[in-house]
């Protein structure tokens, strides 16, 4: 249906994501993987005579298997949805959330293949191919070769794991709620009892979601990120007093609290990649829940474990 006109993967440019303070101790101690994420762009064309459009996604050096985490660059949505909007629970036309899709997967290769209802907690499903419908929960993972698997995120940090050992992949919704309650080292454990994964060995991405620079929150959630967090040596860097110095409440570092549960879980620093780009500052690239005022689209982060060869 597309004709592949160019394909380009270059380095995500370093001045485009977000430097941690340099007095961060939790950054430094738990240390950033040096690798960067790596920023896409795919020419195509509908048909051999009609101009071509450009979309771009996301991937991980380090992730060896299929996947990518879209952009809202290259679709065909309009309006608040002005982009790849790909999600069906938005009022966007379906005709044109289907042609993202479409456009999406003909891009990165992958099927778009639901198989969760997200409910903001921290539910972990095994996908094995069988039954029918969406499962309630905010993670999933499989070592089922051929099955793909896709969640939706406009703020929320969608996380992605690779077992290279086993095989197994896994994806996880973070929002507050499922950070709080660390869904993150919950998936890393499912997958050790399911799959017996070794956590020091398993690859992990966290991408494009909102930001320390961005997450502003009232006195009760960050009451609930202190709580949660107080046994961490890095837990009081978490929440920020005074979010971007206009005496609005605190802000809240989503990508530092997920690092810690993924430390806590024994997922070794060097296997862990963090994308760096916020959600809410960069409308050119993404959705933002918050920013657009709940009225706007969804990206998708997908994962494919190949069949065995």
């Amino acid at each position: 249906m597309y004709e592949l006109v160019s394909r380009q993967v270059q380095t995500w440019p370093e001045e485009e994501r977000w430097t941690p303070p340099e007095h961060s101790l939790g950054y430094s101690s738990l240390g950033v993987n040096p690798l960067s994420p790596q920023r896409v762009r795919v020419e195509m064309r509908p048909e051999p005579e009609a101009a071509p459009f450009r979309l771009y996604y996301l991937t991980f050096p380090h992730i060896e298997v299929p996947h990518a985490f879209s952009t809202r660059r290259g679709g065909v949505s309009v309006g608040p949805y002005r982009g790849l909007n790909i999600g069906l629970t938005t009022d966007d036309s379906l005709a044109a959330v289907e042609a993202n899709r479409a456009r999406f997967t003909a891009a990165s290769g992958l099927p778009l293949t639901p198989v969760l209802a997200m409910v903001h907690g921290v539910e972990v499903v095994r996908v094995d191919g069988h039954g029918d419908g969406l499962i309630l929960g905010d993670a999933c993972i499989t070592d089922k070769p051929g099955q793909s698997m896709m969640i939706t995120t406009a703020d929320c940090v969608p996380i992605i794991f690779y077992d290279p050992q086993r095989p197994a992949v896994g994806l996880a919704h973070a929002g507050w709620r499922g950070t709080v309650e660390r869904i993150a080292k919950a998936t890393v454990e499912a997958m050790q009892r399911q799959f017996g994964s070794d956590p020091a060995q398993l690859r992990v991405g966290v991408g494009p979601s909102i930001g320390p620079c961005s997450f502003e929150v009232g006195e009760d959630v960050a009451a609930k990120f202190t709580f949660a967090f107080s046994g961490s040596l890095w837990g009081q860097e978490i929440v920020l007093q005074d979010g971007k110095g206009q005496g609005r409440g605190c802000t809240v570092d989503l990508w530092l609290a997920n690092l810690i549960a993924l430390y806590e879980a024994g997922v070794k620093a060097e296997n862990i990649c963090l994308s760096r780009l916020c959600s809410a500052c960069r409308d050119d690239y993404f959705y933002s829940y918050r920013r657009d005022r709940q009225v706007t689209g969804r990206m998708a982060a997908a994962v494919l474990l190949p069949q065995k060869s």
